[in-house]
This record gives C-alpha cells, sequence and structure tokens, in this order.
C-alpha cells in the first residue's frame, strides 16, 4: 500500500533504509515482542554509531509509519517507535539568499541549457522534479502562470512522471515578467528543436524542458549542469533545490505574507513554512520592530 502512496524515488530511498538500517538490526524480533526498550536501544546505537540525530530521526519515523500500518491491520497492539524517546533535533534554518546573489545566477547561467530550468526554480518556487515534469499546456504565457499537476523522477535508470510531493502541492505560481519572458525564448528553441528531429509541436502533454534528443532530462544532469556553471562562474556552491528556498527567502524579504509563501511553495502547513525559514522570519520580526520604533519616535517628537 506504501509503494503506491509515494513517489517511486522516494520508496525506492525507504526500502534503502529499512534493507541496511532497519531490518538487520530489529529483523531478528517478532512484531509483538518489539517494546519500547529495543528501539530505545536501537536510537542509541545509532547515535554512537556516528548517524546524526536527523538521519536517526528519519530512521525512527519511517519505522514508526511500518509500524502504524502493522497496528491497523492487528498485528500489534502498541507502536514501540511511537512510545520510544525520540533523539534531539536542532532545528536547521535555511541562510536567505540575497537578491544580489540571485541576480549573479541568473546572469551565470543566462545563454546556457539550463538557464530556463534555473529561472522556474528560482523565480516560481518549483522543486526539480515539478520544473521538470512542465508540460506546455501547464504553461500559460498570456496570464504568466505555471500549473504544478506532475513532477519527473528518475530510479534505476528509468523515468517516471507521477504526481507531486502531496495534496498541496498541487498548484498554479504567477510568474514574474523576466520568467515568462525566459520561458517564451525557451519554447521557440523547444520549437526549432523538435521540428528538427521531426517531433510532436512544443504543446501539449510535450515536456516543457527535454534533452537534445528530444527526451526528458535527467534531474542528476540538470544538478550537475548548475554546479559545474556556478563554478564556471566563480560563484559559490549551492544545490538546486536551494533556488527554491531562495525563492522563499526573496518573497518573504520583499514583504510577501508567510501564508502566500506558503501556497507558492506548495507546502502542507503555514508551520512547515515558518520552521524551514525561521531565520528569515525572524530578521523580518526583528525589522519589523525597529519600523514600528520608528513610526513611534516620530509620533512622539511631533508631539513635543
Amino acid at each position: 500500500g506504501k509503494e503506491r502512496a509515494l513517489r517511486p524515488s522516494t520508496w525506492v530511498t525507504y526500502q534503502g533504509y529499512i534493507e541496511r538500517s532497519i531490518a538487520p538490526d530489529l529483523g531478528r524480533l517478532r512484531l509483538t515482542e518489539l517494546g519500547p526498550r529495543h528501539v530505545d536501544g536501537w536510537i542509541e546505537a545509532k547515535l554512537k554509531s556516528g548517524l546524526s540525530p536527523r538521519t536517526v530521526s528519519h530512521l525512527r519515523a519511517i519505522l514508526r509509519a511500518a509500524l502504524n500500518d502493522a497496528l491497523r491491520r492487528g498485528l500489534v497492539d502498541r507502536n514501540a517507535a511511537a512510545l520510544a524517546g525520540p533523539p534531539r533535533v536542532e532545528k536547521r534554518t535555511q541562510a536567505p539568499m540575497t537578491a544580489e546573489e540571485a541576480n549573479q545566477i541568473l546572469r551565470g547561467v543566462a545563454g546556457r541549457e539550463i538557464e530556463a530550468p534555473v529561472a522556474v526554480a528560482l523565480q516560481a518556487g518549483l522543486r526539480l522534479g515539478e520544473v521538470l515534469g512542465l508540460a506546455w499546456h501547464d504553461v500559460d504565457l498570456g496570464a504568466r502562470t505555471l500549473r504544478v499537476r506532475q513532477a519527473l523522477s528518475r530510479v534505476s535508470g528509468v523515468t517516471t512522471l507521477g504526481p507531486p510531493k502531496s495534496a498541496d502541492s498541487r498548484r498554479v505560481v504567477s510568474m514574474t515578467r523576466p520568467l515568462t519572458a525566459v520561458l517564451a525564448a525557451h519554447r521557440e528553441q523547444e520549437v526549432v528543436k523538435r521540428a528538427r528531429l521531426c517531433l510532436p509541436e512544443a504543446a501539449g502533454e510535450a515536456l516543457v524542458f527535454t534533452n537534445r534528443a528530444g527526451d526528458p532530462l535527467d534531474p542528476s544532469w540538470v544538478s550537475h549542469a548548475f554546479h559545474e556553471r556556478l563554478a564556471e562562474a566563480g560563484l559559490p556552491p549551492r544545490r538546486f533545490h536551494d533556488l527554491r528556498h531562495g525563492c522563499a527567502a526573496l518573497l518573504l524579504a520583499s514583504g510577501a505574507d508567510l501564508k502566500v509563501v506558503s501556497s507558492i511553495l506548495g507546502h502542507s502547513s503555514i508551520r512547515l513554512t515558518a520552521d524551514t525559514y525561521a531565520g528569515v522570519v525572524d530578521r523580518l520580526r526583528a525589522d519589523a520592530a525597529e519600523g514600528l520604533e520608528r513610526l513611534l519616535s516620530g509620533a512622539a517628537r511631533g508631539d513635543q
């Protein structure tokens, strides 16, 4: 059941965790024998082995989900992972991307094959899989909108299109004028390329981003090409996913409401957005307090 509910790449990741880190340690116990003390000992052993608290917490979450499934099926009468104490995980705050760095990145990829994918991630906040899953009927250049309805993943050499990360990830995102111009130019290039390859026109279900043979882009190739281009341009290293974080940070810094930013990113809750960008939100709170102080100080001086 879980395999059908998860994206292929997520399922493969979970399966790897189970086979390497859960089954070898706890698989010798019967489900009915597994108790919180076993899970507590397993968590402690994983931490002592050198795994980070965040990774161990993720392993516990996978085990807890599996035991919840066993609980629903009547195979156990309690969830030992839920009853065990989780490792203490420090909140990870995202270092904000500045407008200067964002513009440097856009200039650095201008005219390259990855220009349009980078622009979509940075200016619309899409995940890499969502960027590569865009079809032309998801792009409305006139209305300046992108519709996110599917994501591309590549697992064991097989490319698949499936639903995005969650139900909230299905969304419509407004585009900036510069991004619209980049996609319009990209479409002209795709029209010429597809005509040369005798492929159907760049419309409908045809993917927006394809390689020189007209096939879907490989996510790992895009990430590698992005890293290479940053290095060539003398820019600090960034993950492709940092472009999405950069979009969120810049939106918040521009004064966008947290709920609006959460909707643009397709987060499942506003709390997730607030936690992910805690550093940015804290800085904005401080800026707001200083702004209020200036207003009140000015009003007080006016009364004198």
